[in-house]
């Protein structure tokens, strides 16, 4: 397959409210085709495994990425579990519960994270068994976050889990038991510590952000790279001011300075800001036609879009050249579905009518 060609869009950095839907169509139709092709894959994986109807409930077949990527565009949000797809079946529904108090060590320690916790849950909808799994560490809301096992978070996910009640799940009409229900409890620090800059950095910071405010890339570049000054965040304006300049070698170098550093110091930068960093090394990158670091880029992002719902419009284009990305190296319907976030939350007119364009180039090798 021949790469596909486009001209670079200006990359979003303001925020809009508005979310538009799927375009009816073709491109529509790819995704409900996906879907149930997939829930025909999914209940041919149901009967294979041989267990009587009522506990089909615990099977361990499970939904694939294209159903999870297809449900999601279709209906706004990620399907809770596999069991949803089994016939005559009711899922239970929580009804009462305590949210997990985030533990006072980790907090000192400035660490978030999350906590995959295991349960039964009985005939009644009371909670059994339960279990944590895993537990991470990593910044929730970095879409560039590389979480480390660690079980700061799990005793109190456990906790919260435990007053969980439910209306149990239903199977022609009775209810059920439902064994090894998953459930991820997230811990977000509300007042993250923030990142120590010294005097002087601070200063050279101020400055480069005041060029770029006037449209002096070339000044905010300077001021940024001065010699005796070394921040993270200075490597960040640097990245900036260079894109503006089009120089995208430089941009890329040095916001992956910026990344880097970010993993390994102390306090964090707001998400606006991660965003932010993420969209510009994204079309950076993008723009030396280098595909496959951008999919290596969308391994840690495909978690921060599951777990964060905001910034949408600001990553529209950001999805648009993820997917143009995976199409160029022959990944089609991951390619596709990045086309389809980009669609849902683009707000440029112009924009949505090259993304079906695209979409009607590609359909073609499906």
């Amino acid at each position: 397959m021949k790469p596909i060609r486009t001209s670079a869009f200006l990359i979003l950095l303001s925020m809009t409210s508005s979310i538009f839907a799927i375009e009816e169509g073709s491109f529509k139709n790819y995704f409900k085709k996906s879907l149930e092709q997939e829930k025909v894959y999914f209940l041919e994986c149901l009967k294979q495994e041989g267990l009587e109807s009522e506990d089909q409930v615990n099977t361990k077949c499970t939904l694939s990425r294209l159903f999870e990527q297809a449900y999601f565009l279709l209906n706004n949000e990620w399907p809770k579990n596999s069991i949803n797809q089994i016939p005559n079946y009711v899922r239970f529904e929580k009804t009462s519960h305590q949210s997990p108090i985030f533990p006072s060590h980790m907090n000192a320690k400035g660490l978030q994270g999350y906590v995959l916790v295991n349960y039964d849950i009985n005939k009644m909808g009371l909670v059994e068994n339960v279990k944590a799994i895993n537990g991470f560490c990593g910044n929730v809301i970095s879409p560039f976050a590389e979480f480390k096992t660690c079980n700061g978070f799990n005793k109190n996910a456990m906790r919260s889990a435990q007053t969980f009640v439910y209306k149990p799940a239903h199977f022609d009409g009775r209810p059920i038991r439902v064994n090894n229900v998953q459930h991820k409890f997230t811990f977000i620090l509300s007042e993250p510590d923030p990142v120590y800059i010294d005097r002087s950095d601070r200063a050279a910071s101020k400055r480069s952000q005041k060029e770029l405010n006037a449209g002096n890339h070339q000044g905010a570049f300077i001021e940024a790279t001065k010699l005796g000054t070394n921040h993270r965040k200075l490597d960040f304006l640097a990245a900036k001011a260079k894109f503006y300049m089009q120089d995208y070698v430089a941009s890329s170098k040095y916001m992956n300075q910026f990344i880097t550093k970010s993993k390994i110091s102390s306090g964090q930068y707001p998400e606006p800001m991660m965003v932010e960093s993420l969209s510009i090394l994204i079309a950076s990158l993008f723009n030396q036609n280098k595909f496959n670091e951008i999919i290596e880029r969308e391994k840690t992002y495909s978690f921060y879009l599951k777990e964060r719902d905001g910034y949408k419009e600001i990553l529209a284009t950001t999805n648009l050249y993820i997917g143009i990305a995976f199409i160029n190296t022959g990944n089609l319907h991951d390619g596709i579905f990045y086309l389809g976030m980009a669609l849902k939350n683009s707000n440029s007119q112009d924009q949505k009518d090259y993304i079906l364009n695209l979409y009607n180039q590609v359909s073609n090798y499906l």
